[in-house]
C-alpha cells in the first residue's frame, strides 16, 4: 500500500524556496508541467513559478479555475481532465497546484484519478493551505453542499512552502488561516493562542516558525495514520460542526472560509467537550475569548440547529448513518476520537454558539 509521504520545503528567503523547490521538481526530469491555479494566484504568485519553469526549458501549460469553495466540484475536476488531455499530458506529467486549499484539493483529486494516478506538487499560497490543506496527502471535491464528499489519499511529490506569498493574502483568507492554527492550538501542538494573535502577514519569521510547527505536528500524526484509521481523526477538531456550518452557507450563497467555519466548530466541540466529557469549563471561556477576539460569523448561519444536525450526519467520520461523533477534548485537554455525541447535547451547543456569535455582532 502506498504512504502519504511527502517532501517539504519550507523557507522565507525567495532564492533559497526557488533553488530548493526547482531541485526536487527538476530531479524527475519530467516530460512536461502543467499548472493549476485560480484567477488570484494567477496574478501574483504565478510569475514566480514561471520563473523556475522557463529556466530549464520545460513544455508547460496553465489551467486557471474560478476561486471559491464553490468550484470544487466533480464538474471542475472534469473540465481539468479534458484540459490535461487537450494538452497532452501523460503518466509523466507533473501537475503543479498553486493556490490555496480549494486548488490543492481539486488538482490532488485529479492527479489521483487521471490515467489512475500522475505525479504532483502543491504549492500553497494561502495560510490555511500552507499550515495544513495541502499536508496530509487527502485529495477530494464537495458534492453538491456536502463537503469534501468524493476523494481519494494521494500524496504529492513535494509541498513547497513560501510565506512571503502570504502578504497578498485577503483579510478574510488570513482569517481563514488562523481558524486552522486555532484548531492546533487546541489539539497539542505547541502553538500559543498568544502566538496565534500576534501573526502578521509580512512579519514571516514568527509566522514561518508557526507554520513549521504546525507542518511537524501534522506529518507525525500522518506518517502514524495516514489512512485516517485511528490517531489521524484528531485534525478534525472543529470540523464535524464547521463543514455542517461551511455546507449550510453553500446552500445559501453565504460567504465564510473553511477556516471561520472551523473556528466555529471549534467553539461548539469544546463546549461539547465540557458537557460530554467534563473539560474544565475554563477552557471553553479561553475559546470563546479568542473566538469573538478575531472571527465574524454571519448569525443566520447557526441560528437553524436542526439543518445543521442533517448535514452533520452525512459526515464521513460517522462509524454509522444516526451516530454523530465529532472530535472532543479530554479533562486533560487532550483529544479524542469516536465520541458518539446526542443530538440533544450537539443542538445545545450550537444555540451556545449562535448566543456568542449574536454577542460578537455577526
Amino acid at each position: 500500500m502506498k504512504n502519504l509521504q511527502s517532501k517539504i520545503i519550507i523557507s522565507d528567503q525567495f532564492s533559497t524556496f526557488l533553488s530548493l523547490f526547482g531541485d526536487i521538481f527538476f530531479d524527475r526530469k519530467s516530460e512536461s508541467v502543467v499548472v493549476l491555479c485560480d484567477q488570484n494566484t494567477a496574478h501574483y504568485c504565478l510569475p514566480a513559478l514561471q520563473e523556475i519553469i522557463r529556466e530549464k526549458g520545460l513544455v508547460w501549460n496553465v489551467f486557471v479555475m474560478n476561486a471559491g469553495e464553490e468550484f470544487k466540484t466533480l464538474h471542475q475536476s472534469q473540465e481539468m481532465i479534458q484540459f490535461l488531455l487537450q494538452t497532452g499530458a501523460t503518466r509523466n506529467t507533473v501537475l503543479i497546484n498553486l493556490g490555496g486549499g480549494t486548488v490543492c484539493d481539486l488538482g490532488g483529486f485529479v492527479a489521483s484519478v487521471y490515467k489512475r494516478g500522475i505525479p504532483f506538487l502543491n504549492l500553497p499560497t494561502t495560510l490555511i493551505a500552507q499550515a495544513d490543506a495541502a499536508i496530509g496527502g487527502k485529495t477530494g471535491v464537495n458534492h453538491l453542499t456536502i463537503k469534501n464528499l468524493i476523494g481519494t489519499f494521494h500524496a504529492p511529490m513535494a509541498v513547497g512552502i513560501f510565506p512571503q506569498f502570504l502578504q497578498t493574502l485577503p483579510q478574510q483568507h488570513w482569517k481563514s488561516g488562523l481558524g486552522e492554527l486555532f484548531k492546533y492550538a487546541m489539539i497539542g501542538a505547541d502553538i500559543s493562542l498568544q502566538a496565534i494573535s500576534a501573526l502578521q502577514p509580512n512579519n514571516t519569521q514568527p509566522l514561518t516558525g508557526v507554520i513549521q510547527e504546525a507542518v511537524r505536528f501534522k506529518t507525525a500524526i500522518v506518517d502514524a495514520d495516514p489512512f485516517e484509521k485511528g490517531p489521524r481523526k484528531v485534525l478534525n477538531f472543529g470540523h464535524t460542526v464547521g463543514h455542517a456550518i461551511e455546507s449550510l452557507a453553500l446552500e445559501n450563497n453565504l460567504g465564510i472560509t473553511h477556516g471561520e467555519a472551523v473556528a466555529a466548530g471549534v467553539v461548539a466541540e469544546t463546549y461539547l467537550s465540557v458537557e460530554a466529557l467534563d473539560l474544565n469549563s475554563s477552557v471553553l471561556n479561553k475559546v470563546s475569548e479568542f473566538f469573538l477576539q478575531h472571527f465574524s460569523i454571519q448569525p443566520e448561519l447557526t441560528e437553524d440547529p436542526a439543518r445543521l444536525l442533517q448535514l452533520m450526519l452525512h459526515d464521513k467520520k460517522n462509524r454509522s448513518h444516526d451516530a454523530i461523533q465529532p472530535v472532543l477534548l479530554s479533562q486533560n485537554g487532550e483529544p479524542r476520537v469516536n465520541e458518539t455525541v446526542s443530538q440533544e447535547l450537539i443542538t445545545r451547543s450550537l444555540v451556545f454558539l449562535h448566543e456568542l456569535i449574536q454577542k460578537r455582532g455577526g
